[in-house]
């Protein structure tokens, strides 16, 4: 009976403390935490935007300081090319003139928009170009000499005379099936091209060549032709076309 008792005490002066105005306090502190925490949440909200506004204003600032470097790289190149072209012709005309001149550009660039705390780039350029020496009235031509024929594919073979079939090539379309009986004048067979491994359905050749291509512009179908002295082609071959 005394611990019925007891608990029916405790459970009034619990229900005692309850009161309207112990309700309103338990409410303010509820109410305070909850603001704590949504301030916390706006804080880290505030801190994330302006990290990544920072971040995208440096990104921002770098793409801006490349292109304005860029711009002006190309600017200074053009204008030092044209010097190096122009200073190459007039010092042509002194007698020890080199064979090639070597201009600098040394140039300053300033950010316009200084986001990285960079106050100045020091940059460089230079320019390298023969100088226009040619033949001199004085030197004498050696006009007996022979004068052959190459191409940067030609490898170690010159070519005696210019209208060489070798050299001018005229090129065919034609079915990659005909190949099968199709001859070249010479009476060879072709073969895919090592350049560009031939290909299917239309293909190209040559009536002098062995070879079928996939594209027109494949460069075993183009000829860069240069004259040059025999003596500078020594120990090459004749082609067996033309060169007798």
């Amino acid at each position: 009976m005394l611990f019925r008792k007891n608990k029916k005490d405790s459970l009034s002066d619990n229900r005692s403390s309850y009161t309207p105005e112990n309700s309103e306090k338990l409410s303010g502190k509820a109410s305070a935490r909850a603001s704590f925490k949504t301030g916390i949440v706006r804080g880290s909200f505030t801190v994330e935007c302006a990290f990544i506004l920072t971040a995208f204003f440096l990104c921002m600032t770098v793409m801006i300081s490349f292109m304005e470097v860029y711009q002006l790289q190309t600017e200074k190149l053009t204008h030092l090319c044209q010097t190096a072209k122009e200073t190459g012709m007039y010092i042509s005309v002194s007698s020890d003139a080199p064979e090639e001149i070597t201009i600098p550009d040394v140039y300053n660039y300033t950010p316009a928009v200084n986001g990285l705390g960079i106050r100045r780039v020091v940059l460089h350029n230079s320019v390298k170009v023969h100088t226009w020496t040619g033949k001199r009235e004085t030197e004498k031509a050696d006009t007996n000499e022979e004068i052959v024929y190459i191409t940067e594919i030609s490898g170690s073979v010159y070519h005696k005379k210019e209208e060489c079939s070798y050299l001018k090539l005229s090129v065919e379309e034609v079915s990659k099936s005909s190949l099968d009986t199709r001859r070249n004048q010479y009476g060879c067979r072709y073969y895919p091209c090592e350049k560009c491994h031939g290909g299917s359905g239309r293909v190209f050749i040559t009536k002098t060549g062995t070879r079928y291509h996939k594209d027109r512009n494949c460069s075993g179908l183009k000829r860069s032709v240069k004259a040059v002295k025999i003596s500078s082609v020594d120990g090459w071959r004749a082609c067996s076309r033309c060169g007798g």
